[in-house]
């Protein structure tokens, strides 16, 4: 995610490739090695020419590797994983970290990108305990990653991340504030029917409205163990005066406040409503369906009253 809200994806993939390379963990590469490995038709990380590799590696001074000055054999020096990570603005990770298979680093610039935007839905998912994403909108998620809709859109379809539709079930339709709903949600305002009375009395009528997507990612996540690693990493960094780019920022941050109008239950969203949290609450049901996910609403107003 950091990647591509810094515009740093194409050396970002040299510097995961790199980390491959560097199969015994020195810390470096030299430049004949990346040279032979990267650009030499036909083998199996070939990745681009002489020239555009030495384009990379400027663009990634001092950000994902410094390369060593001097006579006899040239080094390229691997920052680690929290130390990149703190140069690219992040003091903390809050989901899990993703496992990016090689493969998807070997193909087009934009089919990476791609991927890097769906391993934040990868991580998002095996972060929520129900197993499936909280809501997050199209706008929350450009400001994220600096990713235009269209472009979210196209790399869903190219990294196969699949979207979850979510309804949000109001009052009864006899009861409800009909003008002040449709003012509120506009087009995304419709009739719900719940004709097997999964939700309330068989037949009944309510007025509901579409939330933002879930999405599901397809990558595997490396566990929470490396994820709490990595952050001890990066507290010691951080205190031993580490200084990155000047503006440090939670991985999740943003995400977080995207997703915390939506939880797992009612209790849960009471408690997030007594605590102060100034919007309406959303609590997902037990029951799954095929096609959709459907979410109570707790209006901040009643949780008060």
């Amino acid at each position: 995610m950091a990647m591509l809200r810094r515009g740093v994806a194409a050396p970002g993939r040299l510097w995961l490739l790199l980390q491959h390379i560097d199969v015994t963990g020195r810390g470096w590469v030299s430049t004949a090695e990346a040279r032979s490995r990267l650009c030499t038709p036909g083998a199996p990380l070939h990745l681009c020419g002489w020239r555009q590799l030495r384009n990379l590696l400027d663009q990634g001074e001092g950000l994902f590797w410094q390369r060593e000055d001097g006579t006899g054999e040239q080094r390229i020096w691997l920052a680690g994983t929290a130390r990149a990570a703190l140069r690219l603005g992040i003091t903390r990770v809050q989901l899990e970290p993703v496992a990016l298979p090689v493969i998807h680093l070997l193909n087009g610039i934009a089919a990476v990108r791609a991927h890097f935007y769906a391993s934040y839905h990868s991580s998002r998912e095996q972060s929520d305990r129900a197993g499936l994403g909280r809501p997050v909108s199209r706008a929350t998620l450009a400001e994220l990653m600096q990713v235009s809709p269209h472009s979210q859109r196209a790399y869903e379809r190219v990294a196969g991340v699949r979207r979850h539709p979510n309804w949000a079930i109001g009052p009864a339709q006899a009861e409800a504030p009909a003008q002040e709903l449709s003012w509120q949600h506009g087009q995304s305002l419709f009739t719900f029917t719940d004709r097997r009375g999964h939700y309330g009395r068989p037949g009944a009528r309510y007025l509901a409205w579409q939330l933002p997507n879930s999405y599901q990612g397809p990558h595997q996540t490396q566990g929470r163990r490396h994820q709490k690693a990595l952050n001890q990493q990066l507290v010691d960094l951080y205190s031993k005066g580490f200084t990155g780019n000047g503006k440090q920022q939670a991985e999740e941050e943003g995400a977080t406040a995207a997703s915390s109008r939506f939880y797992d239950n009612g209790q849960a969203a009471v408690r997030a409503l007594n605590r102060g949290l100034q919007h309406d609450a959303y609590w997902r049901t037990e029951r799954r369906e095929k096609q959709y996910q459907i979410w109570h609403i707790l209006p901040a107003s009643e949780a008060r009253s």
